[in-house]
């Protein structure tokens, strides 16, 4: 048989066809290395209920399979926050919109102040899921010794807290942090 006879022959012949893996189901994970990453070669992967990846890249494999445990347990019980990454400010004006038509004028104008000239400067760039209670406390403290009256702070905190009350609900937090803030007490003075 000459070169150019078996040069045919394996055209002719059908390459094998490599059969393709199913795609894993939601509730499962791995955890796997990328060779060419540095830093943090390790990848612990997970399938969220809306058929996306969540990703996250650690040192170790066992770091990525800790994590990856965490994951998988949270997904189970229903405390694993899916929602889209967004920052606070990018929440908070989105909740403002979407609760303008039930609030009554005044109140809207009220909490759109505040938004503006308080609350987003100060916390709008945290993205939403790494919010954590004592950036907000620290907020609340810095406002206090701004001169900013108790009753003010805890009218921040009621916007922050129905906020974060509803992201709780639709899952875009895993819980609420204005829960684990300390309010300022109010001080009640008295003439006679």
């Amino acid at each position: 048989m000459t070169d150019e006879e078996k040069h045919t022959e394996e055209k002719k012949q059908p390459k094998e066809r490599t059969r393709k893996r199913p795609r894993r189901s939601y509730g499962t994970g791995s955890v796997f290395e990328r060779k060419g990453r540095k830093g943090k070669p390790w990848v612990a992967q997970i399938i969220l209920e809306n058929g996306e990846t969540s990703t996250t890249y650690y040192k170790t494999r066992k770091e990525a399979e800790d994590a990856l445990n965490e994951l998988l347990i949270e997904q189970r019980h229903g405390t694993l926050a899916t929602g889209p990454k967004q920052t606070v400010e990018q929440y908070l004006e989105y909740w403002l919109e979407i609760h303008r038509e039930t609030l009554k004028l005044s109140s809207y104008m009220v909490y759109r102040r505040h938004l503006d000239n308080h609350i987003l400067p100060e916390l709008g760039h945290y993205q939403l899921q790494n919010l954590k209670a004592d950036q907000v406390q620290a907020f609340y403290a810095k406002k206090q010794k701004e001169g900013i009256s108790a009753k003010t702070l805890r009218l921040f905190h009621a916007i922050l807290g129905a906020a974060f009350k509803d992201a709780v609900r639709w899952r875009r937090l895993v819980y609420n942090v204005c829960d684990a803030v300390k309010l300022p007490r109010l001080i009640c003075t008295f003439t006679i």
